[in-house]
């Protein structure tokens, strides 16, 4: 079974000893969103690239970049052994049809199923991009505590296998794995998220007010893990002491998601003054462009939040916490605010330091672009993960796993 069937028009032709390489990701959408330059950039090397996903509404825009797409359905929601056991089957059988030189798997339960049937399968190289340990290691259930300890487990066998290059998105996730000895510093690669182009989304000067309130826009899920709670207690709390701001939640409740909030809370803050919940947005520079001020106070787990990234590049100001990835955005005074996660006061401090301040949101506009620059565009995170699929690559070559490719 062929990996890809090049459309000419969309794409090149690699030649026939070109490197195969697999995106494997849990939904369509989430590829689409984040990793659609990073696939345009294997292509434009000269990989032959497919990708396996559960399809829904973006199999044809994949489709016509010339990538063959491989359906593979990832359940939402935590997985009984009986389901991963099934599932690894699955992987397995794709990887030993379609036997890639190179899989990429993004996110933690595909790394970690996908890794396990990448060795059953002997393909000779792995990717395992982790954005960001998630509501698994966030939660403070005790309960889960017995899943977290086999998830540890089963990322020596994975993360830590001799076949495994690991991508990540901050340097926090660098030393656990570090501190684990799970993996070693050579062979991890820390880049800047997906990265976003400059160019889509563009510096805007910060709306002029006029006396009218200050706009905060939070654009996430809409997860409790996110803060989404925290931000709208805080925002009530600067009002309350003559702060003039109005907050607006951007972002579809995910009921499939343990840390989901319910569209009916979501209703219930909206009638709260001072807070809109404007439901999933499909035009981002816009809700930046009318944003004074962006704002993610999460608990942790992230990778390196999309949204901070996108505020960067448009020049807004940004209020975030001091967790893993988030603080990896925000220069602390010069392109934002950092402050404790699950601190309402701190958080309502923050809001009126910037909010009572247009000279200093000014300025952190300017610096928040200028610091999106040195490191979150596309060109830069592409550029890190080529150089990292051709390590990869290489070191299977040198270990006789692959017999015979050409590395672009």
């Amino acid at each position: 079974m062929p990996l890809n069937t090049p459309d000419p028009a969309a794409q090149q032709n690699p030649p026939a000893n070109a490197p195969k390489l697999l995106f494997v990701i849990t939904e369509d959408w989430f590829f689409c969103s984040h990793f659609l330059p990073m696939t345009r950039a294997a292509v434009a090397a000269g990989y032959h690239v497919g990708v396996a996903a559960r399809f829904d509404k973006h199999r044809e825009q994949i489709e016509a970049l010339g990538i063959s797409c491989f359906d593979l359905s990832f359940e939402r929601g935590r997985l009984n052994p009986f389901g991963a056991t099934t599932l690894i089957w699955r992987i397995f059988r794709l990887y030993r049809d379609l036997r890639p030189d190179l899989v990429h798997h993004i996110s933690l339960k595909p790394v970690i199923l996908g890794s396990l049937a990448a060795r059953l399968a002997r393909v000779p190289a792995m990717v395992n991009a982790i954005t960001g340990f998630g509501f698994l290691f966030t939660a403070k259930d005790p309960k889960l505590n017995w899943l977290r300890r086999v998830v540890g487990l089963a990322l020596n066998m994975t993360v830590g296998a001799p076949s495994s290059f690991v991508l990540l998105e901050n340097q926090d996730d660098r030393q656990v794995l570090l501190d684990r000895r799970i993996t070693s510093a050579e062979r991890i690669t820390v880049v800047g998220g997906a990265g976003v182009d400059p160019d889509n989304y563009p510096a805007m000067p910060l709306p002029y007010r006029a006396g009218k309130p200050v706009q905060i826009a939070l654009i996430a899920r809409m997860l409790w893990s996110k803060g989404i709670d925290l931000a709208v207690a805080a925002v009530a709390k600067a009002r309350s002491n003559g702060c003039n701001v109005m907050l607006t939640l951007y972002g579809a409740p995910d009921p499939l998601n343990p840390a989901a909030i319910s569209e009916a809370q979501l209703r219930e803050w909206s009638t709260e003054h001072g807070t809109n919940w404007a439901g999933k947005t499909d035009t981002v520079v816009a809700a930046w462009q009318q944003a004074d001020i962006a704002l993610l106070p999460s608990r942790g787990g992230e990778g390196l939040p999309r949204s901070l990234i996108e505020a960067a590049a448009c020049g807004r100001p940004i209020i975030t916490t001091d967790v893993p990835g988030c603080r990896e955005i925000v220069r602390h005074g010069e392109t934002g605010l950092i402050v404790k996660p699950d601190d309402v006061d701190a958080l309502a401090r923050a809001i009126e330091t910037l909010a009572c301040d247009e000279v200093k949101r000014t300025a952190m506009a300017a610096a928040s672009r200028a610091h999106f620059e040195t490191r979150f565009t596309e060109q830069a995170v592409t550029s890190a993960v080529i150089k990292l699929y051709r390590q990869a690559l290489s070191w299977a070559l040198s270990t006789n796993r692959i017999d015979t490719v050409r590395l672009p």
